[in-house]
C-alpha cells in the first residue's frame, strides 16, 4: 500500500507562518489494485507582512466617504428647510430641490478621480466642483442667518468644505507627476485607444444602419423577387368545320299554291324544280365551346383542372355543365381570388391573407409592383362572396 506524505518545506528564520488545510486525491494501491483516495493534511505557509500603507489609505477613503455622506445629509436638511417655505402645501418637495445643490460637486468629485492622471482635463472639472461647493456653503450660511444663528450656519457650512478637502488630498495621493516625454507618450497612447474605440462604435452604428436599410429600405436588390408570370401553353382545340359556301340566289318566282304534278311531256321534264327548304336537325352531341385563352392560362398556371375551376373533380357524366365560377373573358383580381379561395378556403384566415396576396400577385405582377398596398387592399376586399354577405333586411308590413 502506498502512503506518501507531502514533504514539508524548510522554515525560513524570521518569517511568520500560518497553518493551511490542504486536500488532494492520491492513488493508493492495495493488493495490486489502485484507488484514488481523498487525503487531508495541514501545511505551514509564510504569512505575508502587513501592508500598513494600504490599510491607512483604505481607512482614509472610508472616512472621506462617511464624511461626504454626512455633508450631503446636513446640507440637504439645511437648504431643504428654506426651500420648503416656497411650497407650504408640500414641504418635503423642498428637500428634493436641496439635493440638487450637493449632487453636482459630488459628481465632479468622482470625475476628478477618474481624470487624476490627466491634469488638463481635470482642471475644468475641479473648478466646477469648487463653484458648486461655494453655492452650498452660501446657502447653509443663509439658513443660519435666517434663524438668527449665523455662527451655526458658518460652522455647518464647513462640513462640506472638510469633505471636499479630504477628497482633494486623497486624489493628490494617487496622482503621479510625469515629465513632458512620458506625458506625451501616455497622451499619444490614449489617443490611439480613443481612435480605436470611436472607430469601433462608428462601425457598429453603420453596420446596424446598413442592416436596417437592407431589410426595410427601398433598395430593389434587397426586396424579395416575385416570380414572373409565364403563360401556360393554350390547349389545342379541334379545327372548326369549314363554313359552307354561299349558294347563288334563286330567281324570284311566285310561290305556287299547291305543288304541281309533273307531267310526262318532255317540256315539263326540262323545267327546273325548286328544292324544298331543308331544316337543319339538332346534332346528337354538341361540340364543346372554345375556352377563352386568358382563362385557360390562369387555370393552368394555378394548377387547376380546366373542367372545374374550384379544383374538385368534375362529375362523371354531367347532363348539363354548370356555369364556371370564373367568368369567361380577361381574368381579374376578383376572379383569381375566388378561384384560390375555392381551392383553399383556409386562405380566408387572417394569418394566411399575406399568402393569398402573394399568390394573386403571381398572376398580376405589374399592378403589384406599381402599388403593393393598393393591390393587397383590392385582394382583401374580394374575400367576401355572395355566401358571406348578410341577407337583406325584410320590410315590415
Amino acid at each position: 500500500m502506498t502512503d506518501e506524505q507531502p514533504q514539508a518545506q524548510p522554515r525560513i528564520p524570521g518569517v511568520r507562518y500560518r497553518k493551511v488545510k490542504r486536500t488532494a486525491w492520491v492513488p493508493v494501491t492495495y493488493k495490486g489494485e489502485t484507488k484514488m483516495v481523498k487525503r487531508e493534511w495541514t501545511e505551514e505557509v509564510p504569512r505575508l507582512p502587513v501592508n500598513l500603507d494600504l490599510l491607512y489609505v483604505r481607512a482614509a477613503v472610508c472616512v472621506a466617504v462617511l464624511l461626504t455622506a454626512v455633508a450631503v445629509v446636513w446640507s440637504t436638511m439645511a437648504i431643504g428647510r428654506q426651500l420648503g417655505h416656497l411650497v407650504p402645501e408640500h414641504p418635503n418637495v423642498g428637500y428634493l430641490g436641496a439635493a440638487s445643490f450637493e449632487l453636482p460637486w459630488v459628481t465632479c468629485l468622482a470625475i476628478s478621480w477618474v481624470l487624476r492622471n490627466q491634469p488638463d482635463k481635470a482642471r475644468p472639472v475641479n473648478t466646477a466642483g469648487w463653484i458648486g461647493l461655494g453655492i452650498v456653503v452660501a446657502a447653509i450660511i443663509l439658513d443660519g442667518y435666517r434663524v438668527d444663528a449665523i455662527e451655526v450656519g458658518i460652522l455647518g457650512a464647513f462640513v462640506s468644505v472638510v469633505a471636499k478637502g479630504l477628497w482633494w488630498v486623497i486624489i493628490g495621493l494617487f496622482h503621479v507627476e510625469l515629465d513632458d516625454d512620458r506625458a506625451g507618450w501616455l497622451n499619444s497612447k490614449r489617443q490611439d485607444l480613443a481612435v480605436e474605440r470611436v472607430m469601433l462604435g462608428e462601425q457598429q452604428r453603420m453596420s446596424g444602419t446598413e442592416a436596417y436599410l437592407a431589410h426595410f429600405g427601398m433598395d430593389a436588390s434587397a426586396r424579395p423577387e416575385i416570380a414572373p408570370f409565364v403563360p401556360a401553353p393554350a390547349a389545342e382545340l379541334p379545327p372548326a368545320p369549314p363554313a359552307p359556301a354561299p349558294s347563288a340566289p334563286a330567281p324570284s318566282a311566285p310561290a305556287p299554291s299547291a305543288p304541281a304534278v309533273p307531267s310526262a311531256s318532255p317540256a315539263s321534264a326540262t323545267a327546273p324544280v325548286p328544292a324544298a327548304p331543308v331544316t337543319p336537325s339538332a346534332p346528337t352531341s354538341a361540340p364543346s365551346a372554345p375556352v377563352d385563352d386568358a382563362r385557360t392560362r390562369v387555370l393552368a398556371n394555378l394548377g387547376l383542372p380546366l373542367d372545374h375551376p374550384g379544383g374538385a373533380p368534375a362529375p362523371s357524366a354531367p347532363e348539363q355543365p354548370e356555369a364556371p365560377a370564373v367568368p369567361i373573358g380577361t381574368p381579374t383580381i376578383a376572379s383569381v381570388t375566388r378561384v384560390l379561395l375555392a381551392q383553399d378556403p383556409g386562405l380566408r384566415e387572417v394569418d394566411r391573407r399575406p399568402e393569398l396576396v402573394r399568390r394573386v400577385a403571381e398572376q398580376f405582377p405589374e399592378p403589384y409592383k406599381a402599388d403593393p398596398k393598393k393591390f393587397a387592399a383590392t385582394v382583401k376586399r374580394n374575400l367576401r362572396t355572395k355566401d358571406d354577405s348578410k341577407p337583406p333586411a325584410r320590410k315590415s308590413g
